[in-house]
């Protein structure tokens, strides 16, 4: 059976109304990680199973049971520890061509009843834990496809299922792909969001990511600060505004400019200055134009906002120069001291350590960043710190 079949008559308990909860509990998984066990034992009632259980499966050696209602949990543990590794039904499946793999089976299906209870699998997993009989529904999503692996929703019972009831699980069976498909994208999403924080954290700079519509999405702890103050620069319903409308205006129009731009490439950007009250100086601002991705398919743009604040000599991110120049914690401390123009001896007695210390991890540095002096090393830091303000230097 494939997944195009008619859904036909339903079992007499499996009504509209149920169907309906099933959808509705199903696509909750979204995003609540419990929503698999609600929906795994909501099927397994509807259906009339003694367990219900969602797995992933190579369909040669390897196999994972990830979420499962009413199976003992010494069973995952086999399953997952050993019996993934000689399942029948991944066996019977593998045999079939790829287009016949996807649908609704039953265990007899894929494993003839007499083949079946000569394997290890027979003995060893479902005699010992009374799962004689089962359906599953294999599935084959995004992931699966890129990884080599199927997803089953696997129904397990003493007696064998019924057409009406494989008919039934049909019906269910375009909603659980779509599940499925939803889930990965809203981990997807969070994934990039937890990568991009971590970036801009990392910048020595206050820094924004926003849309065409200067609508702030993403915002390190220095540019927080400066939104927080709102001198120059403030958010009013998630957009970026600046202290006059004409300034506003300015900044969003730049925003829009680079997240639009044809080719989406961070190039030199714009550079503009935000007018402030509390400082003669305005707030210089840069608007770099990133690369377009797509996430569920969407294409999203967006732009790198970032704010060149005054010398207020905050040392750089260590983490920053770890990875930059591939300094050691210590190193990266001592560096972010000697970019903001602190003397070796001063450094020395704030570490409650010898100055030759000092020295022997100031050379270390040097060589590692390939400076002949520190005025040198302080001049390298500042020109690539300062490099990730492209355009700093264009006019306004």
């Amino acid at each position: 059976m494939t997944p195009s079949d008619s859904v036909g008559r339903m079992p007499r308990q499996f009504d509209d109304r149920t169907l309906l909860s099933l959808v509705n509990t199903l696509y909750s998984t979204a995003d609540d990680d419990s929503g698999w066990y609600r929906f795994l034992l909501e099927l397994s009632e509807a259906l009339g199973s003694q367990s219900a259980s969602l797995l992933s499966h190579t369909l040669k050696a390897d196999g994972t049971l990830w979420a499962s209602a009413r199976l003992d949990p010494e069973a995952v543990d086999a399953y997952n520890e050993h019996y993934y590794s000689c399942d029948p039904f991944a066996v019977g499946l593998a045999k079939l061509a790829p287009e016949q793999q996807l649908g609704v089976h039953t265990g007899e299906m894929l494993a003839p009843a007499a083949e079946y209870q000569r394997t290890e699998f027979f003995a060893g997993f479902s005699a010992r834990f009374k799962l004689p009989r089962m359906m599953t529904a294999i599935l084959q999503t995004a992931d699966d496809r890129t990884a080599g692996t199927v997803t089953g929703i696997t129904l397990i019972r003493k007696h064998s299922f019924t057409q009406r009831e494989r008919r039934a699980l049909q019906a269910l069976y375009p909603h659980i792909v779509r599940a499925l498909e939803v889930r990965r994208r809203l981990d997807m999403a969070g994934g990039i969001a937890q990568e991009l924080s971590e970036i801009l954290a990392l910048l020595p700079v206050a820094a924004m990511l926003v849309d065409d519509r200067a609508r702030l999405f993403q915002a390190n702890d220095r540019a927080r600060a400066i939104l927080r103050d709102a001198d120059g620069l403030a958010t009013r319903a998630g957009l970026l505004v600046g202290l006059t409308s004409d300034d506003t205006s300015t900044l969003q129009a730049a925003c829009a400019r680079a997240a639009s731009s044809a080719v989406g490439l961070a190039g030199p950007g714009t550079t503009l200055t935000l007018r402030r009250t509390t400082e003669p100086t305005g707030l210089r601002i840069v608007v770099s134009g990133l690369p377009h991705g797509r996430l569920g398919g969407l294409r999203h743009r967006r732009a790198l906002v970032l704010v060149d604040e005054p010398e207020d000599g905050t040392p750089p991110s260590i983490l920053l120069l770890q990875r930059l120049y591939g300094l050691t914690t210590t190193e990266a401390e001592i560096a972010s001291r000697i970019a903001v123009g602190d003397d070796l001896r001063d450094i020395a007695e704030a570490r409650a350590i010898a100055l030759q210390t000092v020295q022997w991890f100031n050379k270390e540095i040097l060589a590692k960043t390939g400076c002949r002096s520190r005025a040198s090393l302080v001049r390298h830091l500042t020109r690539s710190l300062a490099s990730l303000l492209e355009g700093r230097t264009t006019k306004d």
